[in-house]
């Protein structure tokens, strides 16, 4: 994914999270004030530190289909 994208992606995962932090009570005040900051943390860390899954051809080593 292009870092542009991501960062995107990044900014308003981190304005609804805001959002929701300091609405929490109008919005229904059932959850604890650190849940909604610490799962956004949490989501855009790990956008920005794992790689995408990529499909590996199938002759180099990916499932292709059965030779007998």
């Amino acid at each position: 994914m292009p870092p542009l994208i991501k960062a995107v992606i990044s900014i308003f995962v981190a304005a609804v999270a805001v959002g929701f932090t300091l609405y929490r009570d109008t919005l229904g005040g059932g959850t604890p004030v650190w849940v909604v900051p610490l799962l956004a943390v949490f989501m855009i860390g790990a956008m920005w530190l794992f790689p995408e899954a990529k499909k590996l051809p199938a002759d180099a080593g990916g499932r292709g289909p059965i030779r007998t």
